[in-house]
């Protein structure tokens, strides 16, 4: 960002680029294709691993129509967890040499496999509830939940697949506040202007991609700001 010509390459990138590490070129294309990134060695990638990738440079759909999505997901949805369970999974993969030791069900990935059977229930749920959403919706997602999980930016990410036309806003109900991850061309600017006359918000991030707080009682005008804003 500090350079003169800037780039964008999200930091599980900058890490492989310092270790050099080819053993782990499966863990920079996990992580960056689910970063919204597709590295150069994808490729490469895509040659040694054929059953688990597919042909494309669109990064979501990279994700979404093949197992690097599922790994990622997997991934996710395991930090969710136990402290015991993260570290134990981290272990794992200090020693894990390619995304078949991740994919394969057993004694070192049991903890893992459940933790993602557990959560993707739930989240398949979710989904569905916001896509129905769109039936009502010309240019605005606006999908609201509450529980034990904050997945709002997995949500919103494959939404914003789903839609690409529209805008995508997702709010977590949690512990008297709300926080949101929103989506869509420009969203940044649009969620700004959707939050600078309400006390106490606060929003951030990436041009197309940002999250950010509200307090409960300000989610009826945020809906109305981001209405009158998208037309």
């Amino acid at each position: 960002m500090l350079n003169k010509e800037k780039t964008n390459e999200p930091v599980t990138h900058l890490c492989y680029q310092v270790s050099q590490r080819k053993e782990d070129m499966w863990l920079d294309v996990v992580g960056c294709i689910a970063d919204h990134f597709v590295p150069e060695k994808y490729g490469e990638f895509r040659e040694q691993f054929p059953e688990i990738c597919i042909d494309s440079k669109e990064p979501f759909g990279i994700l979404y129509k093949s197992q690097i999505g599922k790994i990622a997901k997997m991934f996710s949805f395991a930090l969710k967890d136990t402290t015991t369970n993260v570290v134990n999974m981290l272990k794992f993969l200090v020693k894990a040499k390619s995304p078949h030791d991740v994919l394969e069900e057993n004694s070192e990935t049991q903890a893992i496999h459940r933790r993602f059977s557990q959560i993707d229930k739930k989240y398949s749920r979710l989904l569905d509830k916001a896509k129905a959403l769109d039936k009502n919706s010309n240019k605005l997602i606006f999908f609201k939940y509450a529980g034990d999980l904050s997945i709002g930016g997995e949500l919103s990410n494959e939404l914003s697949y789903l839609f690409p036309k529209k805008f995508i806003v997702v709010l977590y109900f949690t512990m008297g506040k709300v926080n949101f991850s929103a989506r869509g061309n420009k969203v940044k600017d649009l969620i700004l202007k959707a939050i600078e006359d309400i006390p106490g918000s606060r929003g951030g991030g990436h041009e197309n991609a940002v999250g950010g707080q509200i307090r409960p009682e300000d989610v009826d005008v945020l809906r109305e700001n981001l209405e009158r804003l998208v037309g």
